[in-house]
């Protein structure tokens, strides 16, 4: 049964493939997948991205494995069956050619843009940047130098205390580090803090820790995702507010901002992809958001369903109604111009989601996410459609500002 499954869905793809490149349009490929503990997670964001690209377009989804291998996948595969190689096209990336290839060599598909939903370390980190830049390839997200500073926590929170954005306090702890209680005193930092590995995202490895024990029991923890660990100050009795920024038509805009759905004491993997319940929520009718303020505070409690769908959540409405009086027009609008400042001091592109802490009318950021989760999509209005066709505008804009920059010098080092 599946390998008759797996040669309709080959063929399907191949007369696909041969149909669309006499048509004329250019050609999106959605990729996702990729080797990262957020692989899962990618998938979802891509289907849901896949499904708005317009029709002026060709559009394929990509997918990488675990292992690094590349697919196209048929558009109507369920979630639960993209690692199953044998239902997918296997293709090849080369440097130098925007083409993809098949097993055998030959040219498939040229691609003019790549929407690169990837999460995470050797996606969301320049690694996959850096080869659609070898490649001639436009894609959507930060630059490689951004994206590298930004997963890494350490070194973009360097940069937030060296520009004077307020961050929480925090401390980098290495692998082989015994010295944590003194550099935790020498920092001031007092229980409860929070531990996070440095160079993860979806709130993985993540834990708040009360004591010394604790403490322990949670760098064991993180370090099995990373071999360096944040270790931060836990503030309590924050409203945490996500805002996302992008470039339109060459400038940068900011969103509306969301209070993301949070059960426990920090936005947990739980409650950002499955309902707080450890498993993913019915399919059942996307959700709608509510305006509460001017447009710029919003009821966002969409969550994700196996089918890369978004459905409501509507648990966090009294708590909403109790953060309206400590979230005013003027802290939100300052959150948003400081999603401006922020996307460009870190030379950002593409879009991007940056979540705040906010305390006593303080803001504090918290991280940049240059890939955000469903590409923060639900944060720029209804017509998910304009979204997408604009972040490829744009993306395909700011590829060709540099698409003929010269890397050649020649020298006389190694003759005439």
């Amino acid at each position: 049964m599946k390998i008759i499954e797996s040669e309709q869905n080959i063929k399907a793809l191949n007369k696909r493939i041969k149909r669309q490149s006499k048509n004329g349009k250019p050609t999106v490929a959605v990729l996702c997948g990729g080797m990262s503990f957020e692989h899962d997670i990618s998938i979802l964001t891509a289907q849901t991205i896949a499904n708005a690209v317009p029709d002026k377009y060709n559009v394929y989804i990509l997918y990488q494995s675990l292992e690094g291998a590349f697919y196209l996948v048929p558009f109507d595969l369920k979630l639960a069956r993209y690692k199953n190689a044998e239902l997918l096209l296997p293709v090849c990336i080369m440097a130098n050619s925007p083409f993809l290839y098949s097993s055998k060599h030959k040219k498939l598909i040229k691609l003019d843009v790549v929407l690169n939903c990837t999460h995470g370390q050797n996606c969301e980190d320049g690694t996959l940047t850096h080869l659609f830049n070898l490649c001639g390839i436009a894609s959507s997200n930060a630059g490689a130098t951004c994206q590298a500073v930004t997963l890494d926590k350490e070194f973009m929170k360097d940069i937030f205390c060296a520009s004077g954005f307020d961050t929480p306090r925090y401390v980098v702890i290495k692998r082989d580090e015994n010295n944590v209680a003194e550099k935790l005193r020498i920092n001031n930092l007092e229980y409860p803090v929070i531990v996070k590995p440095a160079n993860l995202g979806s709130s993985i490895g993540i834990c708040v820790c009360e004591s010394e024990a604790d403490l322990g029991r949670a760098l064991e923890f993180a370090r099995g995702f990373d071999d360096k660990v944040i270790v931060e100050q836990y503030l309590d009795g924050v409203v945490e507010v996500n805002c996302s920024a992008m470039s339109i038509n060459g400038k940068v805009r900011a969103s509306g901002c969301e209070v993301p759905n949070k059960r426990s004491r920090f936005l947990s993997f739980s409650d950002k992809y499955c309902a707080g319940e450890g498993k993913f929520p019915q399919k059942g009718k996307v959700g709608d958001r509510q305006e509460i303020r001017n447009k710029i505070f919003n009821k966002t409690t969409f969550l994700h369903s196996q089918e890369g769908q978004i459905v409501q959540d509507s648990a966090l409405s009294a708590q909403l109604e109790l953060l309206k009086d400590r979230l005013n027009d003027f802290l939100l609008a300052s959150i948003q111009k400081l999603t401006c400042a922020l996307y460009e001091k870190f030379d950002c592109r593409g879009v991007v989601r940056i979540d705040y802490l906010v305390k006593d009318d303080k803001i504090y950021v918290n991280e940049i996410n240059t890939i955000p989760g469903s590409l923060a999509y639900y944060l720029w209005g209804e017509d998910i459609e304009k979204f997408v066709d604009d972040l490829i505008v744009d993306c395909y804009r700011e590829f060709k500002k540099v698409a003929g920059k010269n890397y050649a010098l020649f020298t006389h080092i190694l003759g005439d």
